[in-house]
């Protein structure tokens, strides 16, 4: 894993970084390698964005590995369009809620916030987070995804790997709707469950 912010990638010995950065690049970047994030993609399985519009190229994502993954989660616009990419990747994701593969917490929400009030947990833990995406990996894509005409013009043409993850207002599966709970592997949020 290297982690890029707009200078490139963070390097421990990349005397620009704060300490906490160099501490991140430390663990991360252990080879030190430096360059731009379109230099990093080349052959990379995963691209995790957390920053805005621009910050990487299509050209860089076409030279990541095969299947490569795309989570381009800056919100409201993601770091690269979804249309640039779409016969390129194996999995896009966004964090818009128009655009049919959004992974954003309003998935999670209020289902965590139910859980959370129904055990009368003081806060959310980590074992609930965990919870949480358990659940929402186990909806079923039969239940999930229903091509919706969006604003977005790649939605509605999309091909199949834009089908992946639930959007907030999929029908949740028969089970959850019946109000059984979604087990928890860990912790104590083990009744989660999806609002109507």
């Amino acid at each position: 894993m290297i982690v890029c912010n707009g200078h490139g990638a963070l390097s421990p010995d990349d005397a620009r970084f704060d300490p906490d950065q160099a501490a991140l690049a430390e663990r991360t970047n252990k080879h030190h390698r430096r360059g731009t994030a379109d230099e990093m993609l080349e052959g990379a399985d995963l691209l995790l964005g957390l920053s805005g519009l621009g910050a990487v190229s299509a050209a860089a994502v076409r030279r990541m590995a095969p299947d490569a993954i795309v989570f381009a989660l800056a919100n409201p616009v993601p770091e690269i369009h979804p249309e640039e990419i779409q016969d390129d990747v194996a999995i896009i994701a966004t964090g818009r809620s128009d655009d049919l593969n959004q992974i954003n917490n309003v998935l999670a929400f209020p289902g965590v916030f139910k859980g959370a009030l129904e055990v009368r947990a003081g806060r959310i833990n980590e074992p609930m987070k965990l919870a949480a995406a358990y659940a929402i990996d186990r909806v079923p894509p039969s239940a999930s995804y229903t091509p919706t005409t969006s604003s977005r013009a790649c939605s509605t043409t999309a091909s199949p790997r834009w089908w992946r993850r639930p959007s907030p207002t999929s029908p949740p599966p028969p089970a959850s709707r019946a109000g059984n709970a979604a087990p928890a592997p860990t912790g104590p949020a083990t009744r989660l469950e999806q609002i109507d």
